[in-house]
Order: C-alpha cells, then structure tokens, then sequence
C-alpha cells in the first residue's frame, strides 16, 4: 500500500507524525507531497529524513498512491486513490469546517458533534463516506515528552495566548495592546501568532522577561508548558483543554460555555484571575464538550485512522462512486498552472 500526505502549511506537519509512526511500522509505502515552503520545514527535521518528498503534483501522480490522507481543505483533483480528508484542526464552530468541497471520498471526523453534521451531507451526495475515528493530532498532543530545564519560571504563572487569523474571528486587534499591562509579576506571557496572522499584528509586542514570542512551528509545547490559555475561535482550544488545563476564550462564536468566555477586553484580568481559582469547575466544562467533539483519548486515534480505510478499501463500498463534475475548483487548479507557466 502507498500513503501519499498532502500539506501545504507547516502546522501540518505535527498532525501527521502519529499516523506516518504507524505506517512505518506496517512497512507501507509513505512520500509527501508540499509546498516548497513546507518542503523546506521538513528537510529540518530529522524525522521525515527517510520519507520520500514530492514538490510536484505530477511527481504525487506518477508515485500512484493508494490513499492520500489531506490535514487540509483541498488537493489537487488529479492525484490517485482515495482521498481522505483528516482536518487541520478541530475547529467545530468554524462554518468551512463543514463545508462540501466535492475533493474528498473519506471524512476521519473527531466526535459526535462533528459526525452528525457530515452523515447529514452524507444522505445529501451520497457519494463519500464519514468515518468517526478521532483527530490524529490528539495522539502526538497525549504522547508528546516535554523536554528542557524550565526550574527558572516554575513559580511563574504561564499563560498561552494563540489567536485565530480569521479576520471576523481574530481577537488579537482587540487584545494584544492590552495584554502587557494586565500581567502580574508572577506571570508569563507566550504568544502564538497563527502561521495565516495578519503581518501587521507581529510588531504590536516586544519579547522581554515577561513575555515571550513563540518561533516554533509546533505549539504543542506551549501546550504543555503553560497552565492557562487566552484564545478566541481557534480550534487550539480543544488542543489546549485535552491537557486538563482551563481557557479564557474573547468572543467565541459558539459553544461558550465550554470554557470562560469574555465579550469585553476589560473582563479579562478578572477571567484570567477566575480560571486560576475555580480551575477544576473549568477543566470539568471542557471535559464535558471534549466528549462530543473528541472523546477518543486513547492514543489508538491513528492506529484507527488506518485500519477503518484499508476496510473501506477492501470492502469495494467507493468504487463506481464518482464525485460531482467540481468545474469550478478545476479551473482554478488549471489557472494557477497557467499562471505559473507565463
């Protein structure tokens, strides 16, 4: 069997790496096919110096794989075998996530609440399959090792804060001035910048002793550092709550109850001061919401992942199906070649 992974951001790359660890040990076939500017990420990292990389579409082509697993919205039309969509993220309240882009014959959603969502659509084209299996980035999260000596701030507070990029969504135009001044002297500040943020936010903050500029692709060890969490709409929340750590959240659009949710920039000292006491009534509310959003915790998301499509693919159920014509989406696809051609 081949495995063909399709990333075109960076952040990617940490979704992956439990699904590749299980493939390897099946002995299948894995490459990647990725921007150049994430081609370049990977060649850093030592863990994928044995995974064979494409940078183009017609090298994914002729490599002819049997699955292409895509931690995205889209790939291109033309690549082989059956296309399996597995998320970027887990960003329920998000309306793209549930947008039918008419590209994928699987869907790997991460719980119930998701689920039912796409087995609706499911009855509506008929022509794709939804497998609730978990979100595979849930596995590197629960797995992950923190490593280094941190004994300098262990009485510090340390406080994570990762917005969303969305322009409707964002709230680091509202927040990020704000932030410094509302820090205690036991406290630290690390903040995340979305790889898509708006350029013009990243000067808004200087790094000093209390706070500090993450430059690491991966969040996942702020995650672990850290023992609060400032965000907005981001998917990372549900990342940050699986560690039974508490969140403030700045005008969520939905399911606020999950977590404290502010709708004035003047409230959050107080939440932030909220959450510290009464942490275990927060941790119990995401808990709760991560039982329908993701409840599979038991680092086998992966394993799953993988055997529910070798199923699907012995089992005959996609073949004959056939997606809608999508002229739309291909004629982009068609535009951007043009375009890099002249």
């Amino acid at each position: 069997m081949k495995y063909l992974f399709y990333i075109t951001k960076k952040y990617s790359l940490s979704i992956i790496v439990p699904i590749i660890i299980d493939l390897q040990k099946r002995d299948f076939e894995i490459a990647i096919l990725c921007s150049k500017k994430v081609h370049n990420a990977i060649c850093e990292i030592p863990f994928y110096d044995t995974i064979t990389k494409f940078t183009t579409v017609q090298d994914a082509i002729a490599y002819n794989p049997d699955f292409s697993f895509v931690p995205g919205n889209s790939i291109d039309y033309r690549i082989p075998g059956i296309i399996v969509q597995i998320f970027h993220g887990i960003g329920v309240e998000k309306p793209a996530h549930y947008k039918i882009r008419h590209l994928f014959d699987v869907y790997c959603t991460s719980g119930p609440y998701v689920t039912t969502r796409f087995k609706q659509q499911q009855k509506r084209y008929k022509y794709f399959e939804v497998i609730e299996t978990g979100w595979a980035k849930v596995d590197y999260i629960l797995d992950y090792k923190l490593e280094g000596d941190y004994s300098d701030i262990a009485d510090k507070v340390k406080i994570l804060y990762a917005p969303t990029f969305s322009n409707k969504m964002e709230s680091a135009g509202d927040l990020l001035e704000s932030l410094p001044t509302l820090l205690y002297d036991d406290e630290i500040l690390y903040v995340k910048f979305h790889e898509l943020m708006d350029s013009s936010f990243l000067t808004v903050l200087e790094d000093n002793d209390n706070i500090k500029i993450i430059g690491d692709e991966d969040i996942t060890k702020y995650l672990h550092l850290c023992d609060i969490m400032i965000s907005d709409t981001s998917s990372v929340v549900y990342e940050f709550m699986l560690l039974n750590k508490p969140v403030v959240t700045y005008r969520a659009w939905a399911n606020q109850d999950k977590c404290r949710n502010i709708l004035n920039v003047g409230e959050l000292r107080g939440a932030l001061d909220d959450v510290v006491e009464s942490r275990e009534q927060y941790v119990k509310k995401g808990n709760e919401f991560l039982e329908q959003v993701n409840p599979y915790r038991d680092g086998k998301i992966s394993q799953n992942l993988i055997d529910s499509v070798l199923e699907l693919k012995r089992s005959g159920i996609l073949e004959g199906r056939k997606k809608p014509a999508n002229l739309f989406r291909k004629f982009k696809t068609w535009y951007k070649e043009i375009k890099k051609k002249v």
